[in-house]
This record gives C-alpha cells, structure tokens and sequence, in this order.
C-alpha cells in the first residue's frame, strides 16, 4: 500500500524542487513550519529522490515492479 497519492508526491516534488532552486541561488526559504538555508540543500536533495521512488514505484506496471518466470541466457539455457 503507498503511503501517498500520485497527486501529493507530484505536489511534494514541486514544493522541493522550488526550494531547491532558492536555496541554489542563496536564499533561504521555507517548507511548513521549517525554514532551510544552504546547509539544507543534500537533505532536500535526498528527499527529492526519495519521492522520485516513490512515484516511480506508483506509476510501475506490475511488470516492472515484478519478476515472473525465468531469466534466460544467449544460449537458451534457464538461469
């Protein structure tokens, strides 16, 4: 079960990415209640791909996001 929506990691990525930009161009900003600065910017970077997981784990077909079957070599052979 996803703990969030497509539409909120889609909202959540905007809000991230927004900051990052003020943060890259040496200003601070805020997310909530929180206020961040440059010393901010690897967090908000590991959270922008935290969300990129997320929403590709949501927008996988379940044959993406599962192995069926058998892997086989060049030669035919089941590995």
């Amino acid at each position: 079960m996803a703990l969030y929506t497509l539409a909120e990691i889609e909202t959540e990525i905007s809000t991230y990415k927004a900051a990052l930009s003020a943060l890259a161009a040496g200003r601070s900003t805020k997310i909530g209640d929180k206020e961040l600065t440059r010393h901010d910017i690897p967090t908000v970077r590991e959270h922008l791909q935290y969300l990129d997981q997320q929403r590709s784990a949501l927008t996988a077909s379940p044959s993406q996001s599962r192995a069926y079957g058998r892997t086989y070599a060049q030669n035919g052979r089941c590995r």
